[in-house]
């Protein structure tokens, strides 16, 4: 496989859209459907916006650090494991909580764009990912993965509490095998 098409799946699988799509039903349940599209919309800027800044401070940061690719993979993939545990763990309905008083904007760019879609997880991927594979092929993954979530949460979808449960341990699983990637570059590189 390409870098291109592996870097997609992998970021699929670590920008999570089952768990946005989860955190999102849950955060707009009480809410009209224009204030939904309005959260949707902001959480999607702000993904782009975060992902674009870890790729234009990712090397440069890295180089001042004097952090090494390897390196940087080896510590991504332990803040994806333990990113994979916490789904395995809690499930994908454990991220976000509702809040009546928020605006759909800021709930939108707190907590569905950050820390839900752009998560460390996603952000130290991002970073080990542009160090090993250069900042051109991560981002057109990472593009490829933001559209994949803009089509998963294009329409409202109710999630029953035992879908979350048991897509958010698949999604666990997945997000293993992408820690685990990343270690195995980080060790033996890639």
């Amino acid at each position: 496989m390409s870098d291109l098409l592996t870097l997609t799946v992998l970021a699929v699988i670590v920008v999570d859209p089952f768990v946005a799509v989860v955190a999102t039903a849950s955060l707009t349940a009480e809410r009209p459907a224009r204030e939904r599209t309005v959260m949707v919309g902001s959480a999607l800027a702000t993904s782009v916006v975060g992902f674009g800044v870890a790729l234009l401070v990712g090397d440069p940061l890295l180089d001042w650090l004097d952090i090494s690719a390897p390196s940087a993979s080896l510590a991504a993939g332990m803040v994806v494991a333990v990113a994979a545990l916490f789904l395995l763990v809690f499930g994908a309905a454990g991220n976000v909580r509702p809040a009546e008083n928020a605006s759909p904007a800021r709930l939108g760019v707190f907590p569905l764009g950050v820390p839900v879609v752009v998560s460390p997880a996603a952000a130290a991927a991002v970073i080990a990912w542009s160090a090993l594979h250069g900042p051109a092929v991560t981002a057109g993954a990472i593009g490829l993965a933001l559209v994949v979530l803009a089509l998963s949460l294009a329409r409202p979808v109710a999630v029953s509490r035992t879908v979350a449960r048991v897509g958010g341990a698949f999604m666990g699983v997945a997000t293993g095998f992408v820690a685990w990637d990343l270690i195995h570059d980080g060790v033996f590189g890639t």
